[in-house]
């Protein structure tokens, strides 16, 4: 959570997150999907700038 919202606000606001879900099993699913497609997509913009780097210095050397 933010550092900046207090820890009792932190706390109240995670416990209704859990209530949330539990309530709703199907969006536990969901958030779980987004996650993972979130993780994938910081996966590949980090190979992504990689490449873009390593082109970068190929091109420097080149000049």
């Amino acid at each position: 959570m933010n550092s900046t919202v207090p820890l009792q606000k932190q706390s109240a606001m995670k416990s209704q997150h859990e209530t949330y879900l539990k309530d709703k099993p199907h969006m536990s699913n969901h958030l779980q999907h987004t996650e993972y497609g979130i993780i994938s997509l910081m996966e590949k913009l980090e190979i992504y700038s990689t490449k873009v780097a390593e082109t970068e210095k190929y091109l420097k050397m080149r000049i």
